[in-house]
């Protein structure tokens, strides 16, 4: 799921996003359980953009749930606290947006009777200016920004492959994964553990540039900015077709944001 709140009267910011079903859930009848949103505004004249997507655990009994109201939440606390942290607290909104989605989620299983992981989801978050971007993760799953290409933070996984951490997880504090990029990011990438394989090597964790540099490419000369449309239905071609699909059974989604030089 998509959301633009924008309230930006002339977007710095352009940006393609693709979900999709994997066939193991099409064939359970289930839906896809990741999800994603994304939010553009401005604070003290500075605009930002604030995203966040999210893998909902395949054994959680309200993954879909889950996963939508993470992206959802953490979201709408940078929203509407970001002007109070201002370009030198990033980081730390981010952790506050984080232990929000975590409280939260927590909270909502405590009300429905139900344990925490019937909550589980996994979170990948960035709120970023034209100067200065801060990204959190806990999961599988990455974020890679560039040119030239780099993975943000290894993906964690369990003792075996499918296992991962989650934001619902007593813990998750501890494992959160941060930093902060100074000066314009270029172009970053956040992509669920479905695609995971198809984009890093497995065994370096070394990014394919390939399907980045594309990506990049073709959001750096649109000419419009906001939501490029056409990327994002190519991108959701790819991930339904023979190539991808071949590789990967799972929910796929991918959320690319490309940031300006300069304003004007």
């Amino acid at each position: 799921m998509l959301m633009n709140l924008s309230n930006t009267t002339r977007p710095v910011f352009t940006w393609a996003a693709a979900r999709a079903a994997g066939s193991s859930h099409e064939v359970t009848g289930e839906p896809c359980q990741d999800a994603l949103t994304l939010r553009t505004g401005r604070f003290d004249g500075t605009p930002y953009v604030a995203a966040a997507i999210a893998d909902g655990a395949g054994s959680a009994r309200f993954a879909e749930e889950a996963s939508r109201l993470a992206t959802r939440l953490f979201t709408e606390f940078i929203a509407s606290e970001i002007a109070d942290w201002g370009m030198d607290g990033l980081q730390d909104l981010l952790l506050d947006a984080s232990y929000g989605v975590h409280c939260r989620l927590r909270r909502l299983a405590v009300e429905r009777g139900v344990h925490a992981n019937d909550f589980a989801t996994t979170l990948l978050g960035v709120v970023g200016t034209p100067d200065q971007t801060a990204l959190v993760q806990i999961g599988d799953g990455g974020i890679v920004c560039g040119p030239p290409w780099r993975l943000a933070f290894p993906p964690q996984h369990g003792e075996f492959r499918n296992e991962s951490r989650f934001i619902t997880d007593a813990d998750a504090l501890d494992w959160l994964q941060q930093t902060t990029l100074p000066g314009n990011p270029g172009t970053l990438v956040l992509f669920t553990d479905g695609l995971e394989d198809l984009l890093l090597d497995p065994g370096t964790l070394v990014v394919h540039p390939p399907l980045f540099d594309h990506v990049g490419a073709q959001l750096a000369r649109h000419s419009q900015r906001g939501l490029h449309t056409t990327l994002s239905s190519d991108l959701t071609d790819l991930m339904i077709g023979g190539s991808v699909r071949s590789r990967t059974d799972d929910d796929t989604t991918l959320l690319a944001i490309h940031f300006e030089e300069a304003l004007s």
